[in-house]
């Protein structure tokens, strides 16, 4: 009864033991969830991206490699740089929120901190915008786009 009582408890400790996740991040890649990262002047941010063929040729895009991008300030509103391919376009009427990044004319991205209504496509929003403002600054800035 003793080896029978044994047996169940190393059965229903591996059964356990297996099925708790150690960590979060190898389960995400475990299932295809790999997480887009946007770093800048000391900050990352994680990127929640949109459910269309743009965004998805985006991720395939910035899987490859570490993407580097130059944005410049345009308007007070964004930040704009040369993503360095063309994408496919799904553009509709948007007005953007801070955190938005939308591709624009297929070949430039666009990383929003204030409001804007134009006609592009929504690649994905930034999760927490808290510090965002305070790492893009003022002027130009610098981004590394990167799957992880």
């Amino acid at each position: 009864m003793k080896r029978i009582i044994l047996v169940f408890v190393i059965i229903a400790g591996l059964f356990l033991f297996a099925n708790k996740p150690i960590h979060q991040k190898s389960i995400e890649k475990e299932w295809g969830r790999e997480i887009m990262k946007l770093e800048v002047n000391g900050y990352t941010f994680e990127i929640e991206l949109e459910n269309n063929t743009s965004a998805k040729a985006f991720k395939e895009y910035v899987s490859k490699e570490k993407r580097v991008l130059s944005l410049d300030d345009y308007g007070n509103f964004e930040k704009v740089g040369d993503l360095g391919t063309s994408l496919p376009r799904n553009d509709e009427t948007i007005t953007t929120k801070e955190g938005d990044i939308i591709l624009y004319l297929g070949n430039k991205l666009c990383l929003y901190y204030n409001q804007n209504t134009w006609d592009f496509t929504k690649l994905g929003h930034v999760k927490d915008t808290t510090h965002l403002k305070e790492a893009i600054g003022e002027g130009s800035v610098t981004v590394t786009l990167y799957m992880e």
